[in-house]
């Protein structure tokens, strides 16, 4: 990654972040003889420092890409339920997405039938 690829990925994926300073940890660095700083990620909105690469590789995609990596995702939910290994209020999450509402509409619109009803027809 060239630098300037790389001040544009921070620029990019700071609109979303919060900004996590280093803290100091005197129990770890008493314990070890070193100083010990934490880098508290778990502040981020998801709990996680992911946020920052996966963020920037979606907001890189194309339309196209994007929508492929929705498909796949439906198609997922789809099997899951197919083999019942999921129930409809809560496939969504296993199939990756966040938002229930947005998974539902997605959904029915791929599939022509709510993931309730794919599920009843087992």
């Amino acid at each position: 990654m060239t630098l300037e690829k790389f001040e544009e990925a921070c620029e990019v994926v700071g609109r979303v972040t919060t900004r996590t300073r280093l803290m100091y940890s005197q129990y770890f660095s008493e314990r070890s003889g070193n100083k010990v700083y934490l880098k508290p990620e778990n502040m981020q909105k998801t709990g996680a420092f992911k946020i920052r690469g996966a963020y920037y590789k979606i907001s890189t995609m194309s339309e196209e890409e994007r929508e492929k990596g929705i498909n796949r995702r439906l198609e997922y939910a789809a099997q899951l339920l197919s083999e019942g290994r999921g129930k409809p209020s809560s496939v969504y999450i296993a199939s990756g997405f966040r938002n229930r509402t947005h998974f539902l509409s997605a959904f029915k619109h791929k599939f022509g039938h709510t993931p309730s009803e794919h599920y009843a027809n087992i």
